[in-house]
């Protein structure tokens, strides 16, 4: 064999290790790839199924035999089947052609014996395929596609093999255990630990049980709750509920009636089955009330059967008799002020007594012989009412008044208390000196009204002109010093017996101002009188009054007797400058002198906060004052032609501007005031609560919406957010129900009720009821966002927002503001439709213009808000713009819903102004009924939900004139609400004041129809005096009636006394027919309106006072005769000073 024959068998050699190579490594790539797809898919089958033992074992088996079979058929037998020599060079030839069968003939030749030219021949063939051989590479002659396909298929397979495992290198590792060895792992593939809470328990029959479900170990997608209840064979399967907590699952069991067994499963694991038992609770059947009432009331003790509900005086023992619905072990009350008392126990009884002290409520718990409480026990009120102190009256003549000496003056007082009366007094002084009590309990006084009277006889008295008779009642009720009244302090001025005139020369003299040098009188002594009155009352207040309420009262009146002081020493220097040589003026000049130095004590006393040394101070200035008043109307009579009122006397008229701080009528006996006042605050500060909550609700609205229209958030992101919106919808669902529970507990007060106007009570029942409806609608939104629905949630929100505005609404009239206000709110709330609907016009036209021009505005932002992550093609444009679209037009829906509401809100507000405005305003009335007649008229709702359906159907075109349309009719009714406004015609100030002095003369009738009906209470009245009481009482009506026609009725007075007529037209002519409770409350009814309607008339009238005093001092000027007077007496000063 020559060299060159040796060469062509190591090419060969080299081909056949390639080929037997690359056969063993294509073989071995299949068997990885068909081992591992098979291994694969068994981890698959165990982890999804959980494969027993047997399917394991089948699963080995038959692994092994498919990978014996592919072991075979695609490595051992391609081995066993060697190519031959010419086989190869064929291969060879095949890969390289050029060769021309050259290689393949050396190959078959070489062997055979040549000689001569054949052998020539063959090693020149030798010699060419040598030179041909020489350039190829016998390494890669083998084609490797196929080997690499194989090679690829087999990473792939290692690859997802590996990250499978990699995902859980225990599950992994357990897996394959599992499957190499089927007969040793019996258990499932994910062992889980499944906890199970409450396990077994005992529940109410009817009761409401969470299961909660706990998975330890390797987690499962979800757990099934299996129950049952007793002696049914199926079980129900339900789904549980995953929970933020890992691993953590919950159902809950409603309305459990009977006995019920139940189980958690997951795939791979089961929990014991538990059971839930079911039992009948203990409850309370009646309960009975024993009352043992203090000594003090006077009252006998009584028995209240099946009642819960405690209402007795402060110091009452009661007694609770408690029927449960089956024997009970123990018992006990649970109090609001956290205290505890055990009741004594006698199987189905119960008792215990406590003593009332304060308002609270209480709670029965009971526990039975099984040791089972009562669920849910219902709370029961108790209402502690305090002994009041007593009411007293001067009925006659019960005002100041004058008196002649030698008058007989009669003084009638009635006192009244809640269970009985002790002591009932009258006490009066003369001059402030030393006081008298007279004793006004007679025979025949029993119960809890009496009444007396006393004659002054002023001659036996022995007063003088200018003398004063300070008087007042006092009553006591069985507790001695702690329930003791006094009335206000009240003056009996002695004016003189006989007037004396004369005529003097000249007789035209008189004019100006009156008075004596200024001195008109009067004018002092009422302004001491009011100190006086005003110091007795913070004296006789003074325990019920904080220490700093006092000091504030008392510095307040001394600054008022500062400003008497001041006036009287100017009043004084003037008398004497102007009085010359008369006598006369000279004297009163020093009666008036001596009124200052007590003055100046009373204001030190006072600042010090001494009101009994005050009080004899204040007295003795009276005094001087009113002696003062005397001379100087005697001097007025005698000297009238004479008198010098050509001096311009000083106008002592601004006396009226000292404040002696009755704010709110501070100094007033009836308590109504205080408690309207307190009223009208928790009113107030209701509204601006349920203010806040619609705002913080509107807020939560638009969080809601948001959250539905954002797509960038991820999973977790957004469970955080729907977590946090849930638990702000809970809160403000809370404090919903919060306040309406404290509107009901106001609504339904019998006493506030009284005070209130039948329309003011509709109104809070209203709100409360709005506010009931809007704590459902936030459950309900509660609920969507529970179900991962936000823009359901929203929609529910936006109702609940609708409740709480006509809530707002509500509780902005039970303020009881003027007529006045409330114009002015239904202005604002008409402006802010026709703002808003301009508004909304001009969004749906600036959107049809983008349509006009293809949304290139839109698309331009949309490519600006996109820029850095690639462009967007066409239809993801188009899409993006449908959206805008859409979200454009569903916000322009949504505002057009709030206005209709708010529509709805200004319709009602003409309605309720219109009723307000019939009587008294009719000009107004009728423009505010014109106003919502144009509402419904116009068709204004329907034309907000025509352009709702517009713009639902995308039609932008029609959609623009219907906004445009709607933006010009709402612009026209607010037009026609301010006309209505323009028409108010506010009071003058003679109606005012001759409202005042109607309002003051029926308060003190109305009180005569209450004495009269009291004296026929307690006789046997006769027939005669039956239609006398009738014919007071109507004419009674009728005053109060042409009252409540005169009286400017734009505020929430006028409208309590009109709805308290009613309600006393509605109950008959005949008061001693009706009943006493109903007649109790029309009375304290009818006395609280025509309270606030005299101090709203009042405080009208002052204010009107003081703006005409302000205009009128501005351009005011010096008299004249003033002037001249005044530089005459500098004039004599400096001819004294030469002298």
């Amino acid at each position: 064999m020559n060299t060159q024959a040796t060469a062509l068998r190591t090419y060969l050699d080299q081909v056949l290790r390639q080929w037997r190579l690359t056969i063993f490594l294509q073989g071995l790539s299949i068997i990885v790839a068909v081992g591992v797809l098979f291994i694969g898919l068994s981890l698959v089958a165990d982890y999804m199924v959980n494969l027993t033992q047997m399917i394991r074992t089948i699963l080995f088996i038959a692994c092994l035999a498919i990978l014996g079979v592919v072991l075979y058929r695609y490595l051992i037998l391609p081995l066993r089947q060697v190519p031959t020599e010419l086989q190869i060079a064929r291969y060879v030839e095949e890969r390289y052609p050029e060769l021309n069968d050259a290689f393949v003939s050396a190959i078959e030749f070489e062997n055979q014996p040549m000689e001569g030219m054949r052998k020539a021949f063959l090693d020149k063939l030798l010699a060419h395929v040598s030179d041909h051989t020489e350039k190829i590479d016998f390494r890669h002659v083998v084609d490797r596609k196929r080997l690499h396909r194989s090679e690829g298929l087999a990473v792939l397979a290692l690859v997802l093999l590996t990250v499978f495992a990699m995902q859980d290198i225990d599950l992994f590792g357990r897996a394959a255990m599992r499957l190499a060895t089927p007969w040793d792992l019996s258990g499932p593939l994910m062992p889980t630990d499944v906890s199970v809470e409450p396990g077994d328990i005992r529940i109410p029959r009817g009761g409401n049980q969470t299961i909660i479900a706990r998975l330890g170990g390797k987690l499962l997608p979800q757990a099934r709750l299996f129950s049952r209840q007793e002696n049914q064979d199926e079980w129900y399967p339900v789904a549980m509920l995953e929970t933020e907590i890992d691993g953590t699952f919950t159902y809950e069991l409603t309305g459990v009636v009977d006995h019920t067994e139940y189980y958690v499963n997951t795939t791979s694991t089961k929990s014991p089955t538990f059971k839930i038992t079911v039992y009948d609770p203990p409850y309370v059947d009646r309960i009975d009330v024993a009352y043992r009432y203090p000594r003090y009331t006077g009252l006998a003790a009584k028995t209240e059967e099946d009642r819960g509900d405690i209402t007795a005086p402060i110091g009452t023992t009661v007694t609770l008799t408690i029927t449960a619905s089956k024997p009970v072990e123990t018992g006990s009350l649970t109090f609001s002020n956290e205290k505890k008392m055990a009741l004594e126990t006698n199987k189905v009884t119960l008792t215990g007594s406590f003593t009332i002290r304060e308002d609270l409520s209480y709670t029965i718990n009971l526990l039975d012989r099984d040791n089972l409480p009562n669920s849910n026990p219902v709370e029961y009120y108790v209402r502690a009412l305090p002994d009041r102190e007593p009411r007293v009256t001067i009925i006659e003549p019960g005002r100041d008044t004058k008196a002649s000496p030698i008058d007989e003056v009669l003084i009638r007082a009635e006192a009244e208390d809640d269970f009985g009366l002790s002591a009932f007094s009258l006490s009066y002084s003369i001059n402030g000196g030393e006081e008298k009590e007279i004793n006004l309990k007679g025979e025949t006084s029993r119960g809890t009204v009496w009444d007396g009277e006393y004659m002054v006889y002023l001659e036996d008295l022995a007063v003088q002109p200018g003398d004063f008779i300070s008087y007042y009642a006092t009553a006591s009720d069985r507790r001695g010093d702690q329930g003791t009244t006094s009335t206000d302090l009240y003056f009996l001025e002695v004016k003189p017996f006989e007037e004396i005139y004369r005529q003097g020369s000249g007789g035209g003299g008189g004019g100006g101002g009156g008075g004596v040098a200024g001195f008109e009188p009067g004018r002092l002594t009422q302004r001491q009188k009011e100190i006086v009155s005003a110091t007795w009352r913070v004296k006789r207040d003074g325990k019920r009054a904080t220490a700093e309420q006092t000091s504030e009262d008392l510095g307040a009146i001394a600054e008022a007797q500062d400003a008497v002081r001041t006036k009287a020493e100017e009043t004084m220097t003037f008398m004497r400058f102007q009085g010359g040589m008369d006598e006369e003026v000279m004297k009163m000049a020093d009666i008036l002198e001596e009124a200052l130095e007590p003055m100046e004590k009373a204001s030190e006393q006072l600042r010090i906060a001494s009101a009994g040394k005050a009080l004899p101070l204040e007295r003795e200035a009276l005094t001087a004052l009113m002696r003062v008043d005397a001379l100087v109307r005697e001097y007025m009579i005698v000297n009238a032609s004479n008198q010098m009122a050509s001096g311009a006397p000083l106008d002592l008229s601004d006396t009226s501007e000292l404040e002696l701080k009755d704010d709110g009528n501070k100094y007033e006996t009836p308590d109504q005031a205080s408690q309207a006042q307190q009223q009208n605050k928790t009113i107030e500060e209701s509204f601006n609560r349920v203010k806040e909550l619609a705002r913080r609700q509107q807020q939560l609205n638009n969080q809601m919406r948001q959250m539905a229209d954002s797509d960038r958030q991820s999973e977790s992101e957004r469970r955080r957010e729907l977590d946090r919106l849930t638990r702000e919808q809970r809160q403000l669902r809370q404090q919903a129900e919060e306040m309406s529970r404290q509107l009901s507990q106001m609504s339904n007060n019998p006493q506030q009720q009284q005070q209130r106007s039948q329309g003011m009570n509709q109104s809070l029942d209203n709100a409360m009821n709005g506010l009931r409806q809007g704590s459902e609608e936030m459950g309900k939104s509660t609920q969507q966002l529970q179900r991962n629905n936000p823009q359901q949630a929203a929609g529910q929100g936006s109702q609940a927002l609708q409740r709480l505005e006509d809530a707002t609404q509500q509780l902005q009239r039970a303020q009881g503001q003027s007529l006045e206000q409330l114009v002015r709110n239904a202005v604002q709330r008409a402006d802010r439709l026709a703002t808003r609907q301009e508004q909304l016009s001009r969004a749906v036209d600036e959107l049809k213009k983008e349509e006009e021009r293809d949304f290139s505005g839109v698309k331009a932002r949309i490519e600006a808000l996109s820029d850095g992550r690639g462009s967007l093609s066409e239809g993801d444009k188009g899409r993006q713009v449908k959206e805008f679209v859409r979200k454009q037009l569903r916000d322009v829906v949504e505002a057009k819903e709030q206005t209709r509401q708010e529509l709805e809100r200004l319709r009602n507000d003409l309605e309720y102004l219109t009723r307000r405005a019939n009587q008294e305003q009719p000009q107004t009335a009728e423009a505010t009924d014109r106003a919502r007649r144009s509402i419904d008229d116009g068709g204004l709702d329907e034309k907000i939900e025509r352009s709702k359906g517009l713009l639902n159907s995308n039609s932008l075109e029609r959609s623009a004139r219907a906004e445009q349309d709607l933006e010009e009719d709402l612009k026209q009714l607010a037009e026609q609400v301010r006309t209505a406004q323009e028409s108010l015609i506010m009071p003058d100030q003679d109606q005012l004041a001759q409202a005042q002095a109607q309002a003051r003369n029926a308060m003190t009738d109305w009180q005569n129809v209450q004495r009269q009906l009291d004296r026929m209470n307690r006789g046997i009245p006769d027939q005669q005096s039956l239609n006398r009481l009738s014919q007071d009482y109507q004419q009674q009506l009728q005053q109060l009636q042409d009252l409540s026609n005169q009286t400017p009725q734009n505020t929430p007075q006028g409208q309590q006394l009109r709805d308290q007529l009613n309600r006393a037209t509605a109950l008959g002519n005949e008061p001693w027919k009706i009943d006493r409770g109903e007649w109790n409350e029309l009375h304290q009814g009818i006395s609280s309106a025509l309270l606030d309607v005299h101090r709203g008339i009042r405080d009208q009238l002052q204010n009107m006072t003081e703006r005409e005093r302000l205009h009128m001092a501005r351009d005011e000027e010096v008299p004249a005769k003033y002037r001249d007077l005044v530089n005459k007496y500098y004039e004599s000063l400096s001819k004294d000073n030469r002298d």
